[in-house]
């Protein structure tokens, strides 16, 4: 192992595909400095080996602070700017353009976007939209609260289009899950000379449903998959067709619900409601993670579960079937605490999860699996790094395929201090050389049966309202790689 400090490239500097070159590092873990905490990161793949980060800084009430940092081995730097007044809570890589969404300091549900180039390069700002407008079937309206995840594409007809889910501000009883497709009226998102061009959107809302029935969101084939829980606390699935987002003939109302086991079977019975991560996997297959109580044991505990569906290629159709359906068992962290990321990779036919893990002896700790198709032959490392000869927790909390599909980029922050950055590079299906390993293994359930029900969308549409928000500091901050095999 060998430990040296380089100028920040985001850990990535000449890291070529797998078996190109004896001497590639095939595991890489990094941290960077900064006198700024932060609570949560995201980094995506911009083009390898550049990457953009998203950090969460402060989200105390009237002093919310976001930031997206450009990274590039060309440069040797991170490149931070911050962005007040703004949570982002997910964001997405199109072309030379970020896509975002999340809150503002008023409680308004945002959609956002700037070019890369622009922001980072020259002078640009961000574009973002604050006041969209959801109705109910009995015509009250109610503003959007908040965005939490969200997808990004272009039709047939070239339209861009930001979709995004969340919830909106509480009615008499309680925030709605609500849906919005944000795009351009005719032209595609436009660039650094044309920044705002005619937008305009539709909104659904699902009347008396709570927020935990839309979770996450993914592109699988032909159409926009959301999961999430219904009002039993069941695994619930709706498509949305990928030209046309509230099509009225479209299939969006439609909920596949798959039921939990009878009640003879003594294993785990309660799904989280709140957590659930969804990935796409090929063009007519995705995984689910949720985490759900174990009762199965002296006292209850938190157990992760990983389950694959299929949609039918010449119908749309989802299958009424779960395609696998297994219970994750790390050794030495029998507590699942939170659920961080989720990549599906179909060039590699594997899965990865990042998540934080209770220890035995109460510990939490970031872990990284990955795992085949068929959540078979899995393996699990602790995600940690070196600070003054002492072995710390890293954090992740982002994870993105990396280097043409033959690698994973990762991203987080230590638990104290809070303003150390954490960065992780792994290669699909090599042992890590630079993080312990974790024995684990999977658990295969009883298969569980699956209904179909209506639950309907109410569309109503707006027009966009794109503002120019002006970015703050830009600010350089070099990394130290703390080990490189």
């Amino acid at each position: 192992m060998k430990s040296k400090t380089l100028l920040f490239s985001i850990l990535f500097f000449a890291w070529y595909a797998i078996g190109h070159t004896q001497g590639t590092p095939t595991s890489v873990t990094a941290t960077l400095f900064s006198p700024n905490s932060f609570q949560h990161a995201k980094i995506k793949e911009y083009h390898y080996p550049t990457t953009i980060c998203c950090y969460i800084y402060d989200t105390v009430e009237d002093q919310y602070t976001s930031a997206f940092s450009y990274q590039n081995d060309t440069i040797m730097k991170s490149k931070i700017i911050f962005l007040s007044g703004y949570i982002v809570n997910d964001f997405a890589i199109a072309n030379d353009s970020v896509f975002f969404c999340g809150y503002d300091i008023n409680q308004r549900g945002i959609i956002g976007f700037f070019s890369i180039h622009d922001l980072f390069y020259n002078d640009g700002n961000f574009y973002i939209q604050n006041n969209f407008i959801a109705r109910d079937e009995d015509y009250n309206y109610y503003d959007v609260e908040r965005f939490t995840k969200l997808v990004t594409l272009t039709n047939n007809n070239n339209e861009r289009h930001i979709v995004c889910i969340g919830y909106t501000t509480a009615s008499t009883v309680f925030r709605m899950a609500c849906m919005v497709d944000f795009h351009t009226s005719s032209l595609p998102f436009p660039d650094a000379t044309r920044p705002i061009s005619p937008w305009s959107y539709e909104s659904g809302l699902l009347f008396k449903r709570m927020p935990h029935y839309l979770l996450d969101i993914a592109i699988v084939g032909d159409y926009i998959i959301t999961a999430g829980f219904n009002e039993y606390d069941k695994i619930s699935l709706r498509k949305h067709n990928v030209q046309n987002v509230f099509g009225l003939s479209g299939p969006q109302n439609q909920t596949l619900t798959f039921d939990i086991f009878a009640p003879s079977y003594t294993g785990p019975k309660k799904w989280n409601n709140d957590e659930l991560l969804l990935t796409a996997y090929t063009g007519d297959t995705f995984a689910i993670a949720a985490t759900w109580i174990d009762n199965n044991g002296l006292k209850p505990r938190r157990a992760i579960n990983i389950s694959e569906y299929r949609i039918n290629p010449l119908n749309g159709t989802f299958s009424t079937s779960t395609l696998v359906f297994k219970t994750l068992n790390i050794l030495g962290f029998p507590n699942e605490v939170s659920l961080k990321g989720f990549c599906g990779n179909r060039w590699t036919r594997k899965l990865a999860l990042l998540f934080e893990g209770r220890s035995t002896n109460d510990s939490i700790r970031s872990i990284f699996l990955e795992t085949t198709r068929l959540l078979t032959l899995p393996r699990a490392n602790l995600n940690k790094y070196t600070y003054f000869n002492e072995s710390l927790d890293a954090g992740l909390g982002g994870i993105d395929l990396f280097n043409n599909h033959s690698q994973y980029v990762m991203a987080g922050r230590h638990e104290h201090p809070t303003s150390i950055h954490t960065f992780r590079v792994e290669t699909s299906g090599v042992n890590s050389l630079c993080q312990p390993l974790v024995n684990c293994a999977f658990t295969t359930l009883p298969n569980i049966s699956a209904s179909y029900s209506t639950k309907t969308f109410t569309i109503m549409g707006g027009i966009g309202n794109v503002q120019s928000i002006p970015r703050l500091n830009r600010l350089y901050y070099d990394i130290n790689i703390d080990c490189e095999e």
